[in-house]
């Protein structure tokens, strides 16, 4: 099931902006560094639908608790993906020839989940907002 139009033209549009600081490992550190994952993660708190990221001092990250009370650093909670409509808590995405170069890796042959494609290396947000925007499993 493809993921809600709405939700998904906000996250592309927040990962287009050029303030954006992109880090790698969680899904927000302390100094503001953010997965692509978390944008969407804030949109979803900003709507009430996942409660505020909570700091994590000993790891220098927040990390979003889901309905059960888990922390969870790194992928979206179960909440966010029954919401947004993507198909998993770190969706997959369909490499394109240029990008599967650029993180120089013939291993990810023609998907990649998303926190794959933002911790690799060398793939900025508004290349993986292209990717997400030219997917329609997404």
């Amino acid at each position: 099931m493809p993921m809600k139009q709405d939700i998904k033209t906000e996250w592309l549009r927040r990962l287009r902006q050029p303030e954006r600081m992109q880090g790698v490992g969680v899904l927000r550190d302390v100094e503001g560094e953010q997965c692509c994952l978390d944008l969407l993660m804030e949109i979803a708190v900003e709507r009430g639908v996942q409660s505020p990221p909570v700091l994590r001092t000993s790891e220098r990250c927040y990390y979003y608790p889901d309905d059960s009370g888990f922390p969870e650093s790194g992928l979206l909670t179960q909440a966010v993906v029954e919401w947004s409509g993507v198909s998993y808590s770190d969706p997959f995405v369909r490499l394109d020839d240029i990008t599967r170069d650029k993180i120089l890796s013939p291993s990810f042959e023609e998907d990649i989940s998303l926190s794959g494609l933002n911790d690799a290396g060398g793939v900025n947000f508004t290349e993986i907002a292209d990717l997400i925007e030219a997917d329609e499993n997404i």
